[in-house]
């Protein structure tokens, strides 16, 4: 994340002096993955990749910043990242581990941070005026 968070800044300061910043995540089989990726048997080597960094270099591509996309194989697509509503905590204090740990959801694995709202009142019944009954 770190280097998304830098390209975002690098294409947001950029933009003055036409500097564009884009990430590329890709999978590729080189010899750092060696041993780890080869019974996968998809064509991954790194001329997939090549062609977006051409393409995000090119004129084509001048309008494109400040974005993350993945290369796998023969397979091109843009990464978003997406913030839940969140909670906030009540009051000044920051959260414990004790909080934090009540809001983990084991079987998703993962802290659940979505707003509670409370039950449903049920619904009141309706108020009539006299002579509309009539």
């Amino acid at each position: 994340m770190g280097l998304v968070g830098l390209s975002n800044v690098v294409s947001q300061e950029g933009l003055k002096n036409n500097i564009k910043s884009n990430v590329i995540a890709p999978i590729a089989l080189t010899r750092m993955t060696t041993g780890i990726m080869d019974n996968l048997g998809l064509k991954l080597d790194p001329e997939y990749v090549t062609s977006m960094v051409v393409y995000l270099a090119s004129d084509a591509a001048a309008a494109i910043t400040g974005r993350v996309f993945g290369v796998h194989g023969n397979q091109m697509f843009e990464y978003k990242m997406v913030q839940t509503p969140g909670v906030t905590k009540d009051g000044i204090e920051p959260w414990t581990q004790e909080e934090i740990s009540a809001r983990w959801d084991d079987k998703a694995e993962r802290v659940v941070f979505e707003r509670q709202e409370p039950p449903a009142k049920p619904a009141e019944p309706e108020k009539h005026h006299i002579s509309s009954l009539l």
